[in-house]
């Protein structure tokens, strides 16, 4: 059943009650319809750009930083402490000493958990410089980037396009009840059809 509507609303050709505007506002869902698909393509492509430019940010970010591990010199703060840099996602930052891949001695803020003890060992991310970072995201972390982004691009194309068909659906309608009332008015002072 909502298919033959479907069918109906864009061909009103063939319908002999048909307005210019009901042909004007099927074309209109067919161009919607038809641009909305032939997105797909590019918006594929972008994602597949936007893949390998991610790709190769996380292949650079993993060559230049590794994993190591810190010890606490000092117990945590059992609550994170305002204004004190970035804190971890478990807690806050103590300090701790580590040790790079060229066997140089480092000490410095690392995040951590609240409230553990000096002495606790902790997982860090150090540059080459043996500074702590971040670490890096992953050849998957840029496949749902990637993924994302074509997604919410599609999605940002297919809500323009079919805001713009709702906005001329509208004036159509302005259009057609604009028609209806004259017309009433026609019949109403007898200047219409017997």
């Amino acid at each position: 059943m909502y298919l033959l509507r479907l069918a109906r609303r864009l061909r009103p050709g063939r319908s002999p009650v048909a307005r210019g505007s009901d042909r004007i506002e099927a074309a209109a869902l067919v161009i919607v319809v038809l641009l909305s698909l032939l997105t797909i393509p590019v918006v594929v492509t972008h994602g597949q750009r936007s893949y390998a430019h991610n790709r190769q940010i996380a292949e650079e970010a993993m060559a230049s930083r590794y994993e190591t591990t810190a010890t606490l010199l000092a117990d945590a703060p059992s609550r994170p402490r305002a204004g004190r840099g970035p804190v971890s996602e478990n807690g806050t930052r103590a300090q701790a000493r580590w040790t790079t891949s060229e066997g140089i001695e480092l000490t410095g803020a690392v995040p951590a958990s609240s409230g553990m003890s000096a002495g606790s060992e902790v997982p860090i991310w150090i540059d080459t410089a043996g500074e702590v970072t971040s670490s890096p995201a992953t050849p998957q972390d840029a496949a749902g980037h990637a993924a994302a982004t074509a997604i919410a691009t599609w999605l940002i194309v297919v809500g323009a396009l079919s805001a713009a068909f709702w906005l001329l659906r509208a004036g159509l309608d302005q259009h057609r009840y604009a028609h209806w009332a004259h017309e009433w008015a026609r019949l109403n002072t007898g200047h219409g059809p017997p």
